[in-house]
């Protein structure tokens, strides 16, 4: 397993050394956490954006979706990243790594109930988070695996939601979220652009939590204008690269608002 052509390929999307040595821990980090719980969780969320479907933003969390009743628990995590993570961690130089809990109680945290967090930390720095929450239980047609080489003899299987249902948990963050996020408008269009489409039950299941949660179309436009050249500038220039950043801020960010507008346009008439 080569690390340094790991980062590399990463660094192509235009993510920075640091970002790049980052993303490849998380990806080993991922792949130890499901040799060891096969079937504790699912990942989604920004970590599976940035791992599995190519995004060009960058996401410190992994965020795993607890499947069963008897979850790891915040000790049993941490000792199997610690004990998996040392070799790739010494071979980026980010060794040693901190790891530090932090319970949250069942705290609601931008929608979702979180019920552990455990913080990685090395070279000084916070490097990424683990969390652990619940929020259903995604549909197992909608769930796919990728191979993830741990080390030069170990491959494990990670299990991910599918691209189809990233959109529709991107389509009700933007929505349900207390404050609104216009990286969550970044990752529709960026699904979008990838293929992603919500047909079938993930459309109806759209239409049901719209229903749910009593939307009007007038929310959802003033959501769509919060998408301006201000909010996106502020959030989203430090986690994307200057030529991703440059090209999706023409005419004020313009891109974002279609893409919105394309998932929830049957509610928009």
């Amino acid at each position: 397993m080569n690390i340094a052509s790991q980062v590399a390929d990463v660094r192509a999307r235009g993510f920075t050394q640091e970002q790049g040595e980052v993303i490849v821990l998380m990806k080993i980090a991922t792949g130890i956490l499901f040799k060891d719980f096969p079937n504790a969780f699912v990942l989604f969320g920004g970590g599976n954006l940035v791992l599995f479907q190519g995004s060009a933003r960058h996401s410190g969390d992994l965020d795993f979706q607890l499947q069963n009743q008897t979850p790891p628990s915040l000790d049993e995590i941490r000792a199997s990243l610690k004990d998996g993570l040392q070799a790739a961690a010494e071979a980026l130089s980010l060794a040693p790594l901190l790891y530090e809990p932090a319970t949250l109680n069942h705290a609601v945290n931008d929608g979702w109930n979180f019920f552990n967090r455990l913080y990685v930390k090395g070279s000084g720095r916070l490097l990424f988070t683990v969390d652990l929450c619940r929020h259903g239980n995604v549909i197992a047609s909608e769930i796919t695996e990728y191979p993830v080489a741990i080390d030069d003899e170990t491959i494990a299987t990670v299990k991910a939601v599918s691209i189809h249902y990233t959109l529709l948990q991107k389509a009700e963050c933007f929505l349900f979220r207390p404050k609104i996020k216009t990286r969550d408008a970044y990752d529709i269009y960026s699904l979008l652009k990838r293929g992603a489409t919500l047909g079938g039950n993930l459309k109806f299941h759209l239409e049901d939590s719209l229903t749910a949660h009593e939307v009007e179309a007038e929310q959802i436009e003033t959501r769509i204008a919060f998408v301006d050249t201000a909010h996106c500038t502020h959030e989203l220039k430090t986690l994307l690269s200057s030529k991703e950043f440059d090209a999706i801020s023409e005419n004020g960010f313009a891109v974002l608002r279609d893409a919105l507008r394309k998932i929830y346009g049957q509610w928009l008439d």
